[in-house]
């Protein structure tokens, strides 16, 4: 097991209830089989839409199925794909059960010096490699 499949591991124990109910297909969205299914159709989304936006994931991975597309999911699903592209880049860690679940947290930790999770219009924002995206993940064709 790599760092990182530990690493997730430990994460996804902190994953809200209403997330760990959600379903990939038809199936426990827990299995690291799922988990792969998913984190790859959220890369290959990503790619397909330049600046594409978390509802916009939500909508795609419900068209081909990989989603329920059932109302009463949508939250949950929100932050969980919330939570896969900050597991995903590491650029950020989701926060959970520190506020509603129709909003998104940043975790921090304490002993962090605190910073806005949000850059400003006049900052510079610099992307990371493609490849530090992917972390033993397929690409996608």
């Amino acid at each position: 097991m790599s760092w990182y499949d530990a690493w997730l591991s430990q994460q996804l124990k902190d994953i809200p209830y209403c997330i760990r109910e959600l379903r990939v297909g038809s199936n426990s969205l827990l299995t690291k089989s799922c988990l792969d299914r998913l984190f790859t159709a959220i890369e290959c989304v990503a790619q397909e839409i330049e600046g594409v936006f978390i509802d916009e994931i939500v909508a795609r991975l419900q068209e081909i199925g990989i989603l329920d597309s059932a109302d009463k999911f949508l939250d949950a699903q929100k932050l969980l794909i919330f939570a896969v592209l900050g597991w995903q880049s590491m650029l950020y860690q989701a926060a959970f059960n520190v506020c509603s679940v129709r909003e998104l947290a940043i975790h921090q930790d304490s002993d962090q010096p605190i910073q806005s999770p949000f850059v400003s219009a006049n900052e510079s924002v610099r992307q990371p490699p493609a490849s530090s995206t992917i972390h033993n993940r397929e690409i996608c064709d």
